[in-house]
């Protein structure tokens, strides 16, 4: 496989916690923004279903309504759009089931989204709809996007130091 920017930043097995530790950034920071809003928030809960456990990033709700989304960080080739996948994101958590899990939680049928954006930066379009229509700011869009390229970065460096023995540039 050849060690490309992309590959570094998506699936080299070397890079896979610092891309963990990349994902989580940005779910923790959308939970310390809606926890500040009063929405009631699971994080990673464990929803069983038919074909085994779903864990979607967020079940979260308020006296209004309820979300279930989760966060992805993208590649840019293989996938036509960051929209894409945020598509089959949030259809591969909107089923029966799980619709039924959460409304017997929150009392209310939910909303199903995505945060997805690419390596590179990009926001798919709906999932920074879901953003803004959940109260986030463009200040709190453009920290959550520099947060993730910033890690991808720190995750290259420490790729290139952990390859110095491979003679990888």
């Amino acid at each position: 496989m050849p060690e490309t920017l992309g590959h570094i930043q998506q699936s080299c097995p070397v890079t896979h916690g610092w891309r963990v530790q990349r994902h989580d950034k940005i779910v923790t920071a959308i939970c310390k923004h809606l926890w500040d809003r009063g929405w009631e928030v699971l994080r990673e809960p464990n929803i069983p279903t038919p074909n085994g456990l779903r864990k979607p990033d967020l079940v979260f709700w308020n006296s209004v309504q309820s979300f279930v989304v989760d966060v992805q960080v993208c590649a840019d080739m293989g996938v036509a759009t960051p929209n894409d996948a945020h598509e089959r994101k949030r259809d591969y958590y909107n089923t029966p089931i799980i619709r039924q899990w959460v409304n017997g939680r929150s009392g209310k049928p939910p909303v199903f989204s995505s945060i997805v954006m690419n390596w590179r930066g990009a926001w798919a379009q709906a999932s920074y709809n879901t953003f803004k229509a959940l109260g986030g700011t463009d200040e709190l869009g453009k920290l959550i996007t520099v947060r993730m390229l910033e890690d991808s970065v720190r995750m290259y460096r420490m790729f290139c130091g952990a390859g110095a023995l491979r003679n990888v540039h």
